[in-house]
Order: C-alpha cells, then sequence, then structure tokens
C-alpha cells in the first residue's frame, strides 16, 4: 500500500481487501465518552440531523471513527467530510500505526491525493445499490463540488448512509450549507465542532 500512497493513488478497491486488512481496528473508547457514542447513536436512530460542539483537543474525531465504524460494519456507506483540504483529511483516513487506511474499504478524495474518479463512481454505484460491503469515502466540500467530481457529488447525495461533517461551523451561509441541504432523506448528518 505505501508504494500506492507515493503515488498518490487512495482507494482501496472494496472487492479485493489487502492482506491484513480485513477488520478495522480503534483503540477502545473511555467509558464516559462510549457512553456519549451510544448517545448519539440512538439520537440517530429516529432523527436526521444533529451535532456534537465539545471543546478542541477532546477527541471528536476519534469520536467520528467510533461511529463510522458502526455504520461501516453494517456495510453503511460513510463519508467524511471536510470544509477544505487540510491535514484532518488524510489523517483520519490513514492508520499511521498499520501504515495503511483505518478502513479496508475506503477512499480519500481531495485535490491534494489523486483517485480514479471513474473507479470510485463505479463502486458508490455498487455500494449504493446495497452490494458489496460497508465502504467510507474522506472527501474535502471543495473536491466534491469541483467539476471533475459531478458524476460523484450525485452519488454521494443519493447513496450516502451517513455523513460526517467536520468543523460544520464551516457550512453555515455558503455551498457547504446547500450541499447538506441536497442530502436525501437516506442520509444522516451529524456535525462535529468546537
Amino acid at each position: 500500500y505505501s508504494e500506492k500512497c507515493k503515488d498518490s493513488i487512495l482507494m482501496t478497491d472494496f472487492n479485493e481487501t489487502a492482506d491484513g486488512m480485513e477488520t478495522v481496528e480503534l483503540e477502545p473508547l473511555r467509558e464516559d465518552k462510549k457512553k456519549i457514542l451510544e448517545d448519539i447513536l440512538k439520537y440517530l436512530e429516529t432523527n436526521q440531523r444533529g451535532y456534537i460542539k465539545v471543546p478542541t483537543g477532546w477527541g471528536k474525531t476519534f469520536l467520528s471513527k467510533h461511529i463510522m465504524k458502526k455504520y461501516y460494519d453494517e456495510g453503511k456507506l460513510v463519508l467524511f467530510l471536510v470544509s477544505k483540504n487540510n491535514p484532518l483529511l488524510s489523517q483520519t483516513y490513514y492508520d499511521r500505526k498499520n501504515d495503511r487506511p483505518l478502513f479496508p474499504n475506503s477512499a480519500l478524495l481531495s485535490s491534494e491525493h489523486k483517485v480514479d474518479r471513474k473507479e470510485l463512481a463505479e463502486t458508490l454505484r455498487v455500494l449504493g445499490q446495497g452490494k458489496g460491503k460497508g465502504f467510507v469515502l474522506f472527501a474535502s466540500l471543495q473536491t466534491v463540488l469541483g467539476k471533475q467530481s459531478s458524476e460523484i457529488k450525485d452519488l454521494i447525495l443519493e447513496f450516502t448512509d451517513l455523513a460526517i461533517v467536520d468543523e460544520i461551523h464551516n457550512f453555515i451561509n455558503n455551498r457547504g450549507n446547500d450541499f447538506l441541504n441536497e442530502l436525501g432523506e437516506r442520509t444522516k448528518v451529524l456535525g462535529m465542532t468546537a
């Protein structure tokens, strides 16, 4: 996989899981955060949208990985979205400890990392029809809304089961807010902010 990263091709084929990438391994949550995770998951069972506001450094991104894992393990399509390309996007995508993507079936879509968009679109189309395993797309809003990604944007809007939006305060009164409003009834949205 490291060779692929050097070539900036950051996508794991959802049908061909690399050796040793069958499971998602996360550090366990502390008891207080386990309760918050349970509360968020319960909230999302009956609500379409919500957000969590806690101080910087509290562990929102770490908690979001546990939420993504729950949906991923259920075979769902998850979108982890940031407003613009920043290091948090690739840091959340990549498991540095194991030198691989955190989720075996995932892709990183940003202007800094190239991905085969036709292959990604086909993957999203197949997953949207309920075929295959869970999938997590890590993306920046600016890339999703770019001209080269219009087909991917349409597929995200149609098939995403859960969108986790980091720094959701950056999505107010702009194209980010418009994008979130385009998400269909199928999609749960969880925002995170400090």
